[in-house]
């Protein structure tokens, strides 16, 4: 909350030095609960680790109304992953 009342931040970006391509973004102040991103997270194998990361239907929500165009592309992409899921 520190951080993003002080300093405005939104999110973070954590790589390995040797994996440029890979980033996991860190988010200080979600525009969804904690416990909603969380009871609705999809958990991926990343490496020995069991990474919860949010649903589509959140990422598409956190990506909405920011005015980036890179976050319009993404739900653009982000829906049509969504229409090849089966439900």
């Amino acid at each position: 909350e520190q951080w993003h009342r002080e300093k405005g931040m939104l999110a973070f970006g954590l790589r390995k030095p040797d994996a440029i391509a890979t980033v996991i973004d860190v988010l200080v102040s979600p525009a969804i609960p904690f416990a909603d991103l969380r009871r609705d997270a999809v958990l991926v194998d990343v490496g020995p680790l069991h990474v919860p990361i949010a649903s589509i239907d959140h990422l598409i929500a956190m990506k909405t109304g920011t005015g980036r165009s890179k976050d319009a592309i993404d739900i653009e992409e982000l829906r049509k992953i969504q229409k090849e899921q089966p439900r």
